[in-house]
């Protein structure tokens, strides 16, 4: 979660913890698992690994770019963390223990509500990064008794400090889903401060998300097999502007802030067509782990993603892999 204060580049601290933690952690695993850790094992293994054979091919077609490898200096989510996080996925599906985690998750929680008391807000990143991570985390804290879920609170306030309307729309869309009425009222007055509350940016507004969208559409049709390679979106994104658009030629736009766009732009349609397979494999079997996965869907489909919460989302794939598919050989 942390940043460094005021820096361009507030993701590079993840991105170096990423790859030294992930890699340190596959030690002990690949001794205890007696060199079995990347076995493929079932539908989601396999696929999980073709997202990143995709997006390496779309790399070494759109130039094999050092940009490609390591991502733009804020995002660091090129081929590199691609692959780290494919193995943190083989890692977690031998080592996580769910339940055990848990009182682990409420403790970030509370650690992070503790850091925003006392003023260090600074040290905790983007705020609509910190929101997303969050929101997430409260989709893992509440099961059927959801009222009686220890850490739910702290989450919603959280949220509401971050000023993150997208993780406010998911934590909103879980609680419609599950029909607790209470905390539906709640929710929806929360969402409706936040309306009033945080006023409209003119970069981020939904109206230039459209825009967004609607260029990206044009740059999928430019190259539409294997997209523009990763971490090239503001390549194309570039050559798809004219002097009549809108006035974000003096902002860096590197991501579309929908999911399923960014994959379509960066891999093209084998992309695209692959993490499709992949997410409906990946929900038809989610069982518990539905509400996590449903909200980083809904947070990725409105905001950019950072490494936290692609951290989550794969963790969060590894326990639905190991608890609710049938292992074997496929």
């Amino acid at each position: 979660m942390v940043m460094w204060p005021g820096a361009v580049d507030f993701e590079f601290p993840k991105f170096i913890v990423i790859l030294i933690a992930v890699n340190l952690w596959a030690i002990p695993a690949l001794i205890n698992v007696k060199g079995n850790l990347f076995k493929v094992n079932n539908q989601i293994d396999k696929l999980i690994i073709l997202t990143g054979i995709v997006a390496t091919l779309s790399w070494l077609v759109n130039g094999s770019t050092g940009q490609g490898l390591i991502g733009l200096i804020y995002r660091y989510q090129g081929l590199i963390t691609t692959w780290t996080l494919i193995e943190f996925y083989f890692v977690s599906k031998k080592i996580i223990k769910w339940q055990e985690s848990k009182r682990f998750i409420i403790w970030i929680v509370r650690v992070i509500l503790t850091i925003y008391f006392l003023g260090y807000r600074d040290i905790m990143g983007n705020p609509n990064f910190l929101g997303a991570y969050i929101a997430v985390i409260s989709a893992f804290l509440v099961d059927r008794n959801f009222c009686e879920i220890e850490g739910k609170a702290e989450s919603v306030w959280i949220i509401w400090m971050t000023g993150s309307r997208s993780a406010m729309m998911a934590w909103l869309i879980n609680i419609i889903l599950r029909g607790r009425k209470m905390w539906l009222i709640v929710s929806l007055i929360i969402v409706a401060g936040a309306i009033v509350y945080f006023p409209k940016k003119a970069v981020s507004s939904f109206d230039n998300r459209l825009i967004l969208w609607n260029k990206t559409l044009l740059m999928i049709q430019e190259k539409p097999l294997l997209g523009w390679g990763p971490e090239n979106f503001e390549i194309g994104f570039n050559s798809v502007l004219n002097d009549k658009d809108f006035d974000l030629k003096n902002v860096r736009v590197d991501r579309s802030h929908n999911l399923f766009l960014d994959i379509a732009t960066n891999t093209g349609i084998v992309g695209l067509v692959v993490w499709g397979w992949f997410l409906v494999i990946l929900f038809k079997n989610s069982g518990e782990f539905f509400y996590p996965l449903l909200s980083f869907l809904v947070i990725a489909n409105l905001n950019v993603i950072s490494l936290n919460s692609w951290v989550l989302f794969y963790l969060t794939t590894a326990m639905v892999s190991e608890k609710f598919l049938l292992r074997k050989d496929f």
